[in-house]
């Protein structure tokens, strides 16, 4: 049996860079600039969220615009939506490996 071959298409594209600056990232989203750092009771400067924040961001991010298309397209009156995403660890280890 034949396989298909589907072309592929890039729905976004991202590149990190860190220099000498403790842990502080610099991101490029495409044509949005970002940054990443870790916070201040690390350590760090805080500059930015932490990466497990901006994947967090995404993952609400995610659901919140397929909730608006979804409500667009079936004329709903949605006037906003919202969703949290806790992430949590013990002191010391963070999913099962130490930190």
């Amino acid at each position: 049996m034949a396989t298909a071959h589907r072309e592929v298409h890039k729905v976004a594209h991202a590149t990190a860079r860190i220099g000498t600056d403790r842990y502080h990232v610099d991101i490029q989203a495409g044509q949005h600039p970002l940054r990443a750092d870790e916070p201040v009771d690390h350590g760090r400067a805080d500059s930015g969220p932490t990466p497990f924040g901006l994947l967090l961001s995404g993952l609400g991010a995610c659901p919140a615009i397929t909730l608006r298309i979804y409500a667009d397209r079936k004329d709903w009156p949605l006037k906003a939506s919202m969703s949290s995403s806790p992430i949590g660890c013990r002191t010391g280890r963070l999913g099962g490996s130490t930190v």
